[in-house]
């Protein structure tokens, strides 16, 4: 089992921070932890940032729940 570096969850709302451990493996844990306690998560709603004070090319799209979550610079909050 992998472990990330920082975690919040907020009512309904979850932030993830991961550093130098593959994304898509700490997002597929969510998911499960997800499914196992029968929480509803949303897609559409979902945000990925790549925050960097370089220029770097983007990591591998991520996944959640099979849909393809673009990277972003600026994540929003979505209420």
């Amino acid at each position: 089992m992998y472990q990330y570096n920082y975690h919040h969850a907020d009512a309904d709302d979850t932030a993830l921070v991961v550093k130098s451990i593959p994304a898509q493996a700490v997002v597929c844990q969510l998911e499960e932890y997800f499914c196992m306690w029968n929480i509803q998560a949303d897609p559409q709603k979902s945000q990925v940032a790549f925050p960097a004070k370089r220029r770097h090319s983007a990591p591998k799209q991520l996944r959640v729940f099979d849909r393809t979550i673009p990277w972003q610079l600026v994540v929003k909050y979505l209420g």
